[in-house]
């Protein structure tokens, strides 16, 4: 049987908390029990110049640990699918991966800029 794990994205609002913030984001489990490995996929429009050319999505916890340094968050997948006149990201597919995420819990998520390491990304 398919174990379906609900997850509720709320946006809180697209006002920063820091100059480089673009958005914060609450992810809510809407289950009674913990639950390992989550993903959470959603859509996220930004307005012009929040992602500029050249810059990806970096996301940090609500411990402000980003991928790499988070206990909490394992991973996050950027899908670019529209940019606005000046070549910055309009919309993008995000893919978040949490290591848990406790029982009727939430973990808070904040959206910035950061440089693109990939070298040659477009």
């Amino acid at each position: 049987m398919l174990n379906v794990i609900r997850i509720l994205v709320l946006m809180i609002c697209n006002m920063p908390a820091f100059a480089a913030d673009v958005a914060t984001l609450t992810l809510t489990n809407t289950v009674g029990t913990a639950q390992a490995d989550v993903v959470a996929t959603f859509g996220h429009y930004f307005k012009a110049g929040d992602i500029p050319i050249g810059s990806t999505v970096m996301a940090k916890d609500s411990g402000g640990s980003s991928v790499g340094n988070s206990i909490i968050l394992q991973a996050l997948q950027v899908d670019k699918k529209a940019t606005h006149s000046d070549g910055s990201l309009r919309h993008a597919i995000l893919t978040a991966r949490l290591n848990s995420l406790a029982g009727n819990g939430s973990e808070t998520l904040t959206l910035s800029a950061q440089p693109n390491s990939t070298a040659g990304a477009p």
